[in-house]
């Protein structure tokens, strides 16, 4: 027969497994992409072909040393994080003064120096992040379709620094599929 102190260990183990992914959902959200300083922000603005969807754009740097660490592997290149980001809240700010709050739904390392993670915003039913950083580029692609709005980034790795640019998926011209490739019979 178990003695009371074993049981009441037994039950705090439990209730401890049982907890955890509660207490790593409960952390603050960490800081993965800020709009760089305004200078740097209007250059980029100008640079940008404006298309009639085209509503907004500028400059971001993404925290690279969250996602690939300093430290490097014996080909010079950057190794994915370790850490799990599966269930994590990180902070994106494409533009001053409009964060945003992204879950981490699932994450994959497909090569030692890409990590790829997939997410949606907190409290937005229908929007949808899909974020990959290899040691030589980053690309995020958020979409709100509750606002038809469709925020794509692409940055260097290296120094962090990205251009965001926003289509209005209302203002997009109608696209129309094209008929079936059927493959030739042998």
């Amino acid at each position: 027969m178990p003695t009371a102190p074993r049981i009441i260990r037994s039950a705090a183990l439990v209730l401890a497994v049982l907890c955890l992914p509660a207490l790593a959902a409960a952390q603050e959200p960490f800081a993965a992409l800020r709009p760089l300083a305004s200078s740097a922000g209007a250059a980029a603005q100008a640079q940008v072909q404006h298309e009639p969807y085209v509503t907004r754009s500028g400059a971001v740097v993404l925290s690279s040393d969250v996602f690939l660490p300093p430290q490097k592997e014996e080909g010079g290149k950057r190794r994915a994080a370790a850490a799990a980001f599966k269930g994590r809240s990180m902070q994106l700010s494409f533009f001053e003064g409009e964060p945003l709050v992204v879950v981490v739904d699932r994450e994959s390392r497909p090569a030692a120096d890409v990590l790829s993670l997939t997410g949606r915003q907190e409290g937005r039913d229908l929007s949808t992040l899909s974020m990959t950083v290899s040691s030589t580029g980053y690309r995020i692609l958020y979409r709100d379709l509750d606002r038809n709005l469709v925020y794509k980034v692409t940055g260097d790795t290296q120094t962090g620094q990205g251009q965001v640019t926003v289509i209005d998926l209302k203002a997009m011209p109608p696209s129309r599929d094209l008929p079936a490739l059927v493959p030739p019979k042998k």
